[in-house]
């Protein structure tokens, strides 16, 4: 279910964060994406972004949409949060 509260909690953060690395734990992002098997292509189609979108997210030049973390955070199996670097990395 889309939380609209923290969609546009990670929207205003964006707004006052200088630094993409202080918002979100992209590094995790990647990892969590292998550990799924999943290339930068499978996540751009399913997100419908290109794959150098992805590869922008995982490098820390932009960040992801927040009407995306939802179906981002199913595809690699966390949550929103786990992606914030906040919450528990489920493990299967």
């Amino acid at each position: 279910m889309l939380d609209l509260l923290k969609m546009n909690q990670y929207n205003k953060d964006i707004l006052e964060y200088k630094s993409i690395k202080e918002l979100m734990n992209l590094k995790k992002m990647q990892v969590l994406r292998r550990k799924n098997n999943l290339t930068q292509a499978e996540v751009a189609m399913a997100l419908g972004v290109s794959a150098s979108s992805v590869a922008k997210w995982e490098t820390i030049n932009t960040c992801p949409r927040a009407e995306l973390l939802p179906t981002l955070a199913d595809l690699l199996h966390c949550t929103i949060d786990d992606l914030f670097g906040r919450g528990k990395e489920e493990t299967q």
